[in-house]
């Protein structure tokens, strides 16, 4: 497994940004935004997932085995989620983490709306090489099968938050109503 903080994702090629993390109110989730002020070059998969402008919102919930991920263009509108199965989520000296899994889902314009899932081969491996138990790749699918039917449900509480307010309220300082 691979500890990864989510103020540090998805930064590859990425020579400025501005990041903010907050802890949602009343919830034991946090939220990253990473702005990405400049870019070597666009990373697209599909579509343009960022580039100079975009946005990066991470959604770590403590007491869920996911960290998620909204890629955010330049007018605010989500071209794409990324969910990162974990074995637990934290928070370490204010920064949230996950212990990844291996095992991701993807979804957005760059599958053409559908739920794919990605890197179950790497889980396998991962088991075969001994660093992860039977017991963790077990969880590692449950996890996964039950977060597709969420998403395919529309139930998925990161889905369906409302991103553009969650930006404008970090831009603009007007923390008080959303976050702690």
């Amino acid at each position: 497994m691979r500890k990864k903080y989510t103020d540090k994702t998805y930064l590859k090629g990425v020579s400025r940004y501005s990041v903010a993390t907050r802890k949602l109110k009343g919830q034991d989730t946090y939220i990253v935004v990473k702005n990405i002020l400049e870019i070597d070059e666009p990373f697209i998969k599909n579509v343009t997932l960022i580039d100079n402008g975009y946005y990066i919102l991470e959604y770590t919930p403590i007491d869920k085995l996911y960290n998620a991920r909204a890629f955010i263009d330049k007018e605010l509108n989500t071209v794409s989620y990324y969910f990162d199965i974990s074995l637990g989520n934290g928070v370490e000296n204010g920064r949230p983490y996950y212990d990844d899994l291996f095992l991701d889902i993807v979804y957005g314009a760059d599958t053409d709306n559908n739920v794919k899932v990605l890197d179950e081969e790497e889980l396998l491996e991962a088991l075969d090489r001994g660093a992860i138990t039977k017991k963790e790749f077990d969880l590692a699918h449950s996890v996964c099968t039950k977060l597709v039917e969420e998403i395919k449900d529309n139930r998925n509480s990161f889905i369906n938050m409302n991103k553009k307010e969650i930006i404008g309220h970090i831009q603009m300082l007007e923390i008080g109503d959303l976050f702690e």
